[in-house]
C-alpha cells in the first residue's frame, strides 16, 4: 500500500483519504499505525474502499526503529509492543508495556535499554514474554561476521566483543 502523510496532518492510503476523528492531525505513520499531534495512537481499518483511523491509546511519543514488528515508545520512554488482531471484521490493537525504558539500539525483537541490558521479546505468546539476555551491551544489529561468510543478528558489548544475538557465542565481525 502507498502510505502518505501530508504536512497538514492528513493521511492517505493509495490516494484514498483516511477518515479520522474531528480535529485529529497525524504526525507519523508506520504500517497500519498513525500517531497524532496529541500523541495518540490510531490503527487503520479498511472497509469497502473506506479507510478509518481508530483510536488505540494515548501518550505515544514515536515508533521504534529497526524492528520488524510493531513497537512504539511512550511519552515516558517505555517500549510498547502493539499486538493487532481481528475481531468482528475490525482490526484492533492491544498495547503491551514491556518495562524496557529508552531503547538505545534495536533489531527485530531485541532491544538494548538505557542501562545497556539486552532484552528479547517473544511475541508468539500473549501477553508477550520479555527475557533478559545480556548485560553491558552497547549495540545490536544485522551485521556480517566470520570473514564475511555469515550475516545475522549480533550484540556488541562495551569492550567491542560481538556475540550471536542473545547468546554467549562469540563471533568476529567482518571489516572488508
Amino acid at each position: 500500500d502507498d502510505l502518505i502523510l501530508t504536512s497538514e496532518g492528513k493521511a492517505y492510503i493509495n490516494n484514498i483519504p483516511v477518515t479520522a476523528p474531528e480535529g485529529v492531525k497525524f504526525r507519523d505513520i508506520n504500517g497500519s499505525y498513525l500517531i497524532s499531534e496529541n500523541n495518540e495512537l490510531y490503527i487503520l481499518n479498511y472497509n469497502n474502499d473506506i479507510c478509518t483511523a481508530d483510536y488505540v491509546c494515548d501518550n505515544i511519543a514515536s515508533f521504534s526503529e529497526n524492528s520488524f514488528r510493531s513497537y512504539c515508545i511512550s511519552t515516558e520512554g517505555e517500549l510498547l509492543y502493539l499486538d493487532d488482531y481481528i475481531e468482528n471484521d475490525k482490526r484492533l490493537c492491544t498495547p503491551y508495556p514491556t518495562g524496557i525504558m529508552n531503547p538505545i539500539s534495536t533489531t527485530h525483537d531485541f532491544f538494548v535499554d538505557e542501562n545497556n541490558i539486552l532484552w528479547e521479546i517473544n511475541t508468539r505468546k500473549t501477553p508477550p514474554v520479555i527475557t533478559k539476555k545480556a548485560e553491558d551491551v552497547v549495540k545490536v544489529g544485522f551485521l556480517t561476521y566470520d570473514n564475511g561468510i555469515v550475516t545475522g543478528d549480533v550484540h556488541i558489548k562495551s569492550d567491542g566483543t560481538a556475540y550471536l544475538i542473545g547468546t554467549t557465542t562469540e563471533v568476529s565481525l567482518y571489516t572488508p
